[in-house]
């Protein structure tokens, strides 16, 4: 990435929130965020396509609300 970009795009000390994390577009801005540098948080309905995240390069926050 241009450096131009990457400074235009800095998300270094953001808290991102994605739905629809565990697959598709959302999985895929997920990754696209923490590149930018955020901390990203990642909301869906399939538990395992969001336990699946962090062994397609995405790091998290992880917080699981109580059932």
């Amino acid at each position: 990435m241009h450096e131009t970009t990457r400074q235009m795009f800095d998300l270094t000390g953001s808290v991102a929130l994605c739905t629809g994390g565990s697959s598709g577009i959302g999985r895929r801005m997920a990754w696209a965020l923490s590149q930018g540098g955020a901390d990203v948080v990642l909301v869906g309905r399939d538990e395992e396509g969001l336990a699946d995240a962090p062994h397609r390069s995405i790091p998290l926050v992880v917080a699981r609300p109580p059932l």
